[in-house]
């Protein structure tokens, strides 16, 4: 759906440039100011027109009288900033008996009426225009019904609507049932695979980190540990030693939590940025308050009990023994 350039919002111009990225035509027309919103045209009979008629806002007709015009009811999602007595223009494919294309047309609708977006749900669609059954077959071509979707009651039985519903098309060829219901339960499943994949991911790194954090502390006391124990054979006492270390320890896990942090931070940043124009342009990134201080602590005591086992390495042994071993 074409709109006026003048009703485009700020984050519909963002969407829109989401979209587009991939054709170059389109990108063109984003640049000359022509706006074209991917969507759904719902078809409503004179008993839908007239509910929703309860939910609209601004009108400029009566949304009685809209049935056999090129009227349209538009609700809005803080993509657009359409008023009534706006003009929207709809593309429409003509085919010919046979089935072949023809080409393109250009259908232009005068929009009477603005609906309460709190009262009508339309799913994820960012512009979502109701037009009447009959201006959809004179002015957009299309004969049938292309989507119906049933919503039901708090008291209506789902169960029995399935049923109902799939042994009346269950000869059918045309009509494709699809059940919202088991649709949300297969994404669960798949939502639930990918999170035990990604933190089993992340135990396997933070495995592989502990470990590296322990050795490099042991590797640091084990190729000291003549320096250490020449200075406890001349009167360094064990406290000493083991708060020399533990300051080492403590070092570490400061500087490594800092630019940890950081880092992550950054390369969050950077791979949201390049998820979201490639995978997926709802892609939100949060700043998480909490899980920086989790690491930033985790790290240091990490790193503080990695340097208390490594005092092991030093108190093996007497202090002769220690200077000889090493070398």
């Amino acid at each position: 759906m074409e709109i006026p350039p003048d009703t485009i919002t700020s984050k519909g111009y963002k969407f829109l440039e989401s979209v587009v990225k991939g054709d170059s035509n389109s990108r063109e027309n984003l640049q000359k100011g022509i706006y074209n919103f991917p969507i759904n045209v719902y078809g409503c009979d004179e008993k839908e027109l007239k509910v929703l008629e309860e939910y609209t806002i601004f009108k400029t007709e009566d949304i009685k009288e809209i049935k056999d015009k090129p009227y349209a009811i538009v609700l809005q999602n803080g993509y657009t900033n359409i008023q009534a007595d706006n003009f929207v223009k709809f593309k429409t494919d003509k085919f010919n008996e046979d089935g072949d294309f023809l080409g393109s047309d250009t259908v232009q609708f005068k929009v009477v009426g603005i609906i309460d977006g709190s009262k009508v749900d339309v799913s994820l669609d960012r512009v979502a225009p109701f037009i009447s059954n009959e201006a959809m077959s004179t002015y957009l071509n299309e004969q049938k019904y292309s989507e119906v979707r049933v919503n039901l009651s708090n008291k209506g039985s789902y169960e029995t609507v399935k049923e109902k519903l799939t042994n009346q098309l269950r000869n059918s060829k045309e009509i494709v049932l699809k059940d919202y219901k088991e649709e949300l339960e297969k994404e669960k499943v798949k939502n639930r695979n990918k999170t035990a994949i990604l933190y089993g991911f992340l135990v396997v790194i933070s495995i592989i980190t502990v470990i590296n954090i322990v050795n490099v502390m042991k590797m640091s006391v084990v190729l000291r540990k003549k320096d250490i124990s020449m200075l406890r054979s001349i009167g360094l006492d064990n406290k000493k030693v083991k708060k020399m270390i533990i300051y080492e320890g403590l070092f570490y896990g400061v500087i490594s939590s800092i630019s940890g942090c950081i880092i992550g931070t950054f390369t969050t940043i950077i791979i949201h940025f390049i998820s979201k124009d490639i995978i997926n342009t709802t892609l939100i990134w949060k700043f998480s308050l909490f899980t920086i201080i989790l690491v930033f602590f985790s790290c240091i005591v990490i790193c503080l009990l990695a340097a208390l086992m490594s005092l092991k390495n030093i108190y093996n042994g007497t202090i002769v023994e220690s200077i000889k071993s090493i070398e």
